[in-house]
Order: C-alpha cells, then sequence, then structure tokens
C-alpha cells in the first residue's frame, strides 16, 4: 500500500523564491519515491493553472487572504482534503498559515491516523518589534510554540534553523531533523561560457563576480560593492554582475554611482531560469554576503543559490552568518568571510583571482559535495526515513 503525502504551502510555483522552489522539488522529490503518491495544496495566483498542468501530481488551489484570515479557510480546505484523500502525513512547507491550520485540525487529523510535519527554514519563526504588525504577531507567537511542539515532526533546512526551533519554539532535539535544501544537479551544470551573454555584458578577457538574490538590505549587496571597489584599484579588468529586484535597488543605484563603479558593475534586474544557468557560466566567482539581521529579523536560513553555484563549479565567496556554514564549506568550496569585514572580503575576491588552480578546486569539489549530499532525493529520503523509523 501507498504512503500518501500531502503537503501545504502558499508559497509555491510558479511564484518564485526559496520556499516556493523548495516546497515544488521536495513534492516532485517525494512523488518520485517508489510506494509513495504526494498531492500539494496552494493557493490560487496568476498563472497556476498553467503551471498545474505541468505537475506530476495533483495540485490542489483555494483562493486565500493573507497571513491569519487565510488560517480557518485553509484548515478547512486541509480537512477537505484529507478527507477525500486520505493521506498519512500533512506536510506544511510554512508554521503559517498551513501549520496553524493544520494544527486546528489535529483532533480530527488523529481521528483520521493522519500525522503533521512542519518545514522551519529560519526567519519566519524569528520574532521583532521592528513595527506594529511584527509587535502584535510576536505577543502571539505562543501559537508558534503551541504549533511546533505539537506537530509529530519538525523539519529543519540548516542546523541554525534547528537551534532556533530549539530556542524560540522550546522544542526537543528529538523532534527535529535537519533535511538541507537541494538543487537539481543535472539542471545546473558547468559548461561553456556564452560568447554572445559574454559579448552583451563586455566580459571578454575579465574575472567575473556574479551574484542572484533578492534586493533587501541584509543580503550584503551593498558589502559586497564596497570590497569590489577596493578590489577594482587592483584589478581594474574585474566585473560584477547583480541579478535580481527588490526593494533595496534605489538604495544600490545610489552606492553604485558613489562608488564609481557604474562601468564596471550591472544590475540585470530579473533574469529566467535559462538565463541564470549561462551567467552562473560565465562568472568565475559566486558572491553572497548575507548578514543577520535580529532587529528586522533577516536571517539567510540557508540559501539555496550556494548550491546552484556550486553545482555549475563555482567557488563562492559567503558571508559566515546564519545557515550558510551548512550551505558552504569554508576553505573546501569556498571561502566564508565576516559578512560586513570590507577588507576581509576584497581578500577573499582577490584570492580567487590569484589562485586559479585553487579556485578550480572549490568548484570541483563543489559540484561533487552537491551530488552526494544535497540533492532534492536526499531531502525526500530524509522525510521518508522518519517516517519508517517511527
Amino acid at each position: 500500500m501507498a504512503f500518501k503525502i500531502l503537503l501545504t504551502s502558499i508559497d509555491f510555483r510558479p511564484k518564485l523564491g526559496g520556499v516556493a522552489t523548495c516546497s515544488y522539488e521536495l513534492a516532485k522529490a517525494l512523488h518520485e519515491v517508489p510506494d509513495v503518491e504526494v498531492e500539494f495544496l496552494a493557493p490560487e495566483i496568476p498563472g497556476h493553472k498553467e503551471f498545474d498542468q505541468t505537475c506530476p501530481f495533483p495540485v490542489h488551489r483555494t483562493p486565500l487572504p493573507g497571513s491569519f484570515k487565510a488560517v480557518l479557510p485553509l484548515a478547512l480546505k486541509i480537512l477537505a482534503v484529507c478527507h477525500s484523500s486520505r493521506p498519512n502525513l500533512v506536510i506544511n512547507m510554512l508554521w503559517l498559515p498551513c501549520g496553524f491550520a493544520t494544527f486546528l485540525i489535529r483532533p480530527l487529523l488523529f481521528i483520521l491516523g493522519i500525522k503533521q510535519a512542519i518545514f522551519v527554514h529560519a526567519v519566519e519563526i524569528m520574532e521583532s518589534n521592528s513595527s506594529k504588525k511584527k509587535s502584535i504577531r510576536k505577543k502571539m507567537s505562543f501559537l508558534k510554540r503551541w504549533c511546533l511542539q505539537a506537530a509529530d515532526h519538525c523539519f529543519a533546512v540548516s542546523n541554525y534553523t534547528k537551534n532556533l526551533i530549539i530556542s524560540e519554539c522550546g522544542v526537543s532535539s528529538e523532534k527535529i531533523t535537519v533535511s538541507f535544501n537541494g538543487v537539481d544537479y543535472q539542471k545546473f551544470t558547468p559548461g561553456a561560457k556564452s560568447t554572445s551573454l559574454e559579448a552583451k555584458m563586455g566580459s571578454a578577457g575579465k574575472k567575473i563576480f556574479f551574484t542572484i538574490t533578492r534586493l533587501d538590505d541584509y543580503k550584503g549587496i551593498d558589502k559586497s560593492l564596497e570590497a569590489f571597489a577596493l578590489l577594482q584599484k587592483k584589478y581594474p579588468d574585474s566585473q560584477f554582475l547583480i541579478a535580481g529586484d527588490g526593494g533595496d535597488r534605489p538604495r544600490i543605484e545610489n552606492l553604485l554611482h558613489s562608488l564609481k563603479l557604474e562601468k564596471s558593475a550591472k544590475l540585470l534586474g530579473r533574469i529566467s531560469d535559462e538565463e541564470l544557468i549561462e551567467f552562473y557560466r560565465l562568472a568565475d566567482c559566486f558572491v553572497m554576503l548575507s548578514r543577520e539581521d535580529l532587529e528586522a529579523p533577516n536571517v539567510e536560513g540557508f540559501g539555496i543559490v550556494f548550491l546552484e553555484a556550486a553545482a555549475c563549479e563555482l567557488p563562492i565567496i559567503a558571508g559566515n552568518s546564519g545557515g550558510i556554514p551548512d550551505a558552504v564549506a569554508d576553505q573546501e568550496n569556498g571561502i566564508l568571510v565576516s559578512p560586513t569585514d570590507i577588507e576581509e572580503i576584497a581578500q577573499a575576491m582577490e584570492e580567487i583571482i590569484v589562485n586559479p588552480e585553487r579556485s578550480q578546486q572549490y568548484g570541483k569539489f563543489g559540484r561533487e559535495r552537491v551530488i552526494h549530499k544535497f540533492s532534492w532525493p536526499h531531502m525526500a529520503q530524509r522525510v521518508i526515513k522518519i517516517y519508517v523509523r517511527n
């Protein structure tokens, strides 16, 4: 008899972002496990009908309002799908609203013999008083603790996140499994540079540093550019390409101007998945210097882009913060630096330039590490093993 899993998430393709990617790829990997049947419950969003037709597993969609307002209608929808499909396990990819909605109907799920697991990424369980909305949410954080403590199991995407679940929510270590994010290493592969892209970017003969990220202040694009400005004084033929968009873009544009980097650094905006692979292949090094901002709060719980870059055999320079040390092994597939130390970052960039053999070793080891530890099937197997063990 097949083991049935219902996954739920408010972040799911065709929406972009780390949780949306993780939700879809984990579901697909679980679907490919023998004797496992998968269904997914997600909100209605623009483009979902066309996307759902490409999914190898059934997707249930429902209209949902935002935040806490989504809890009750989502709980009713989860209950309806569980009643008709009778899964063995409900996996909530976020605690709010999905995990809390499932928590509300746990007595009924218990009668049906259905267990609940919750994935935790990091920032969604961190609290602050940085805004009125967040202050109200902080006062209601006991709901988060109830929800995570009541779940049959919690999955953390990094060791940093596991420690957060313990400290923020009081969940015992025995109920938490670290299940790293993954990457499709058959899609993200090393390859020859695109001559047309090289010509378009004006990159011929240059050392290319590349990043793709949402342009938020904690992502460290500012510190990357300040370090790159130092590097430019010694290596004027270097170039920095930055893909992605976000609310911090005006500040980054002003910084580019003040550092006089308009000719050597480019803000590319949003790019497609196909273009992304070509940029990874064009680059000589991937850089992302996310830092912890506990006041906001913001932190990198893991960072799927590090795995994408590693799968393309790029050496990596990364901020030593949050869950990044699980994604990037210092001096093995890249260099971990203090995400706010401009001189240390610039020295790491220089090391990539002056030591190409070492940089190549970082890239080769990074891809091997991804293949043996960070694929989506690896993530799926960690989930399945918990069920088998229990």
